[in-house]
């Protein structure tokens, strides 16, 4: 099941609302801006972006479509960079929405952690290109560099952090910095903060006070929540309470009285809320954010990323069977041909057995491919999942990578909610044969460029999205633990920790069936949280949930391996699963059982 954020319209009154709020913006922001033209019926607003540089995840484009008309709705196309250099690293990403009459439409553009050259953008009406690009913000300040070189370039990039308007004119910038956080402060005010997690990604912390969180939309609370459970952290300074689901990790709070500093674990993030002035609060976040960078603190080629996570075991190039065969063939082509026609007084027919030659060699050695490797291409997946069955979203985080034998014509199709770090070290950021493409327009489409043939493509993810799989656990009346298999998928085997902390365990659960739990003498210590498995070598860590559940479980929570991926679909069409290790870590809505 795929989750789609629908388009917000709004009429006249809501426009002139935005209107008001998006000019005292940019009217309070200073050195940030943002542009704003009409076409006739249609006005676009670059809203300003936050931050002026990266190193990881995605950058947000953020726009406001207004159509003026009262009667025609209007089919609009934006497209970065509106013109396009040699060399570009990207074709560009576009995105087409449909606006209704007299209504207004915010819509994103992410960028891919792949620098676009050029900061402006194409718009199209009904089909017909404008003459006047718009702009937008560069997110680079002060320095000739592309948003994500810094990143792909540099084996050991600095980690960010997003503070609210609340923190300018502050020294928090100079005590981060001290700390090895690179911090940006937004202009804009939370009523503008957006709603998806996607636009958080590129910051492995974000600041806020607790009645900034108040004043934000209930979407832009969302995002925040989901970004922190895929992995960030989010520090509130005030008084505020996190999600239930999320597990307090104890923070000692001894020797200041007056001041506390809660830590919970949400997902594979961490939340930390401060109430008072903790003199080391602040350190204690620095550590947290440059461990929360550490996945990015590499990127890898695609023969390193082979030799980590291979999608098919052999994708050499059978060289010397095809020297064989291409010597067979100049042996008949030539001299055993002309000898044959000589002897039989037919040299005229080399017009037609040398293409019928060719043809069948053509012929031989694509038969020679379909029968080897096929037409359809290969897909190999490591995912972890944090379902969190309260509040019916699901979080992984892993591995996924590609092989075709053929340029799949349809490219990639991932979520909204997907964000994706192709492994490529900066020589490789050019493709061959053109270059990448994203469209936004139905889901997240990779175009073209990011998978050729017979060439491997590896991703890192991250994803978060609304999800109704459960388990469903009940006692019987011998005391026992009884589940039905919610999770769209065969599950292989089970680990379920009861309240108590004791660990039972299942093997073999088709979809939709019900087992019964065995009991185990093995108890929970909780000694390692989900935020280790992320900062860690998710290829390495992930299978240290799987062989170390006591460490990992809590009261109430459960493992379960599958068999199927149901929270990550193939993006590749027709695409055969190779080898898959997909494990769920439940957050059950039910956690009494075994009392």
């Amino acid at each position: 099941m795929t989750h789609r954020r629908p388009l917000g319209t709004v009429g006249r009154r809501g426009r002139s609302a935005i209107g008001l709020c998006l000019l005292l913006t940019v009217l309070s922001a200073g050195s940030v801006w943002a542009d704003k033209q009409r076409y006739r019926d249609v006005t676009v607003t670059s809203l300003p972006l936050v931050g002026d540089r990266t190193t990881h995840g995605y950058v947000a484009y953020r726009f406001e479509i207004t159509n003026h008309s009262l009667d025609r709705p209007h089919r609009v196309t934006l497209a970065l960079p509106a013109n396009l250099y040699g060399g570009s690293f990207m074709a560009g990403i576009s995105r087409t929405v449909t606006v209704a009459a007299d209504s207004t439409a915010a819509i994103s553009l992410f960028q891919p952690p792949l620098p676009i050259e050029g900061r402006s953008v194409a718009v199209r009406i009904d089909g017909r290109s404008q003459d006047r690009p718009l702009r937008v913000d560069p997110i680079d300040h002060g320095e000739d560099v592309t948003p994500f070189s810094r990143g792909y370039g540099r084996s050991n990039p600095p980690a960010h952090a997003l503070a609210s308007r609340a923190f300018r004119n502050t020294n928090l910038e100079s005590v981060l910095s001290s700390q090895g956080v690179a911090l940006a402060v937004s202009e804009n005010p939370p009523a503008l903060w957006s709603g998806d997690w996607l636009a958080y990604s590129r910051f492995d912390g974000v600041i806020v006070t607790a009645e900034e969180m108040a004043a934000m939309s209930a979407a832009a609370r969302q995002g925040l929540v989901q970004y922190t459970e895929c992995g960030g952290v989010l520090m509130v300074v005030g008084s505020w309470k996190p999600s239930e689901a999320w597990t307090p990790m104890g923070q000692p709070n001894a020797g200041q009285p007056d001041a506390r500093l809660d830590v919970y674990q949400g997902g594979f993030g961490v939340c930390m809320v401060m109430v008072g002035q903790r003199v080391d609060a602040w350190e204690v976040f620095a550590q947290r954010v440059v461990s929360a960078s550490g996945p990015w603190s590499r990127m890898h080629t695609p023969v390193e990323a082979h030799r980590a996570f291979p999608v098919v075991e052999n994708i050499r190039v059978p060289i010397r069977g095809m020297l064989v065969l291409m010597l067979v063939f100049v042996i008949l082509i030539g001299p055993v041909n002309m000898f044959v026609l000589h002897r039989r007084n037919r040299r005229i027919w080399l017009l037609w057995t040398v293409p019928a030659f060719s043809l069948l060699t053509c012929g031989v050695v694509f038969g020679y491919s379909v029968l080897s490797e096929g037409l359809r291409g290969s897909w190999r997946l490591q995912v972890l999942t944090v379902l969190d069955e309260t509040n019916r979203r699901a979080t992984s985080i892993g591995w996924m990578g590609f092989y075709s034998p053929l340029t799949p014509a349809g490219g990639l199709r991932f979520s909204y909610e997907t964000e994706l770090t192709p492994q490529l070290k900066q020589d490789d950021w050019r493709p061959p044969q053109g270059s990448r493409t994203v469209d936004w327009t139905n889901d997240q489409h990779l175009a073209s460029g990011w998978v050729q043939a017979r060439v491997p493509a590896y991703f890192r993810f991250r994803k978060s999205e609304t999800r109704r799989e459960r388990l469903a656990i009940e006692t019987d009346d011998d005391g026992r633990i009884v589940v039905v298999n919610g999770l769209g998928a065969d599950i292989s085997r089970l680990r379920l920790a009861d309240s108590a902390g004791r660990i039972h365990v299942a093997g073999a659960i088709r979809a939709g069936a019900k087992a019964v739990l065995e009991p185990t003498d093995q108890r929970v210590d909780g000694s390692k949280a989900l935020a280790t498995v992320y900062s860690q070598r998710w290829t390495r860590s992930i299978k240290q949930v799987s062989n170390q559940p006591a460490a990992f479980l809590r009261p109430g929570t459960y493992l379960a391996e599958l068999m199927d991926s149901p929270f990550v679909e193939s993006p590749l069409k027709g695409a055969r699963a190779t080898k898959f290790q997909v494990i769920v870590y439940g957050i059950s809505g039910k956690a009494d059982h075994g009392n």
